[in-house]
């Protein structure tokens, strides 16, 4: 009963789950494009902070790792900035 058996009519049984096939597309365009425009508006702040800080900018997209972006959190708000001393002098 759990596998995926066709049954008539368009209808796709799953176990207990019962799916019209016109609710099995994928992602569409506008689904991918508000995806990339969150994902750029994500990275942005990150990308800016991390450069000015004296990283390489590209660990900024770290933040779409899950568990590895909190733990880079924390590794870049308590290590040394390489750009910290520039600003002393």
């Amino acid at each position: 009963m759990d596998r995926l058996s066709e049954a008539g009519g368009g209808i796709i049984s799953l176990g207990s789950h019962i799916l019209k096939r016109s609710q099995m597309h994928g992602l569409g365009f506008s689904e991918l494009t508000l995806a990339l425009i969150v994902g750029f508006l994500t990275v942005l702040p990150f990308w800016k902070m991390l450069g000015k800080a004296g990283y390489h900018p590209a660990w900024s997209l770290v933040v779409f790792v899950p568990i590895v972006n909190v733990i880079a959190l924390y590794i870049f708000a308590f290590s040394y900035w390489p750009n910290l001393n520039q600003t002393k002098k």
